[in-house]
């Protein structure tokens, strides 16, 4: 999956949570989550089930942290380079 794809995915998941705003290479992650009461943990919360959804893998906490505090640009870096950590694994299990 390339980075474009991997953008377009998460405008597709912004786009769903953020109804009032399209999303730009600088629109903050955050803004998936209502800033007056945001949650105490992420992990489990629509955005970030639904972007597992999307990626076909799980974010843990410690990842959702990371995105909810990332810009769109960002997240597309950050989880293209989850996917390429992720296929690596997959490839080393299949050698096995």
């Amino acid at each position: 999956m390339n980075k474009e794809e991997i953008r377009r995915k998460i405008e597709k998941v912004f786009s769903k949570d953020v109804k009032r705003h399209k999303i730009t290479d600088f629109s903050q992650m955050c803004r998936m989550w209502p800033m007056h009461d945001p949650p105490d943990t992420l992990e489990h919360t629509k955005p970030i089930l639904d972007l597992g959804n999307e990626f076909n893998f799980t974010i843990f906490e410690d990842e959702a942290v990371e995105i909810y505090d990332m810009t769109a640009i960002e997240a597309v870096e950050y989880i293209y380079q989850l996917l390429i950590e992720e296929n690596k694994n997959k490839s080393a299990k299949n050698n096995f």
